[in-house]
């Protein structure tokens, strides 16, 4: 003889029975975290983000400190580069 179920118990049967199926991300996710090396270049990676983004706010100088110096070295060096050149006359 068969074995039937009435129908409510045969719901509560296939409820318990089904697999919670695993989507691409969560295996992802899992295969990530289980991963050492990952994590830790993640940690690292989240770090150097998070002071390129507070570094500015951190600096003491203005961003024009130094111009003046670099701009009259490069002034100073073309002027004398410009004065080497002979000027041929056309």
């Amino acid at each position: 003889m068969a074995f039937t179920a009435p129908p409510a118990e045969k719901t509560e049967m296939m409820e318990r029975a089904a697999v919670r199926g695993r989507s691409l991300w969560d295996d992802a996710r899992t295969r990530l975290l289980r991963n050492k090396a990952a994590v830790a270049s993640l940690v690292v990676l989240g770090i150097l983000t998070f002071l390129a983004f507070i570094g500015p706010l951190l600096w003491v100088h203005g961003n024009h400190a130094g111009r003046g110096f670099v701009q009259k070295i490069v002034s100073d060096s073309c002027r004398r580069a410009l004065h080497r050149v002979p000027v041929r006359a056309i």
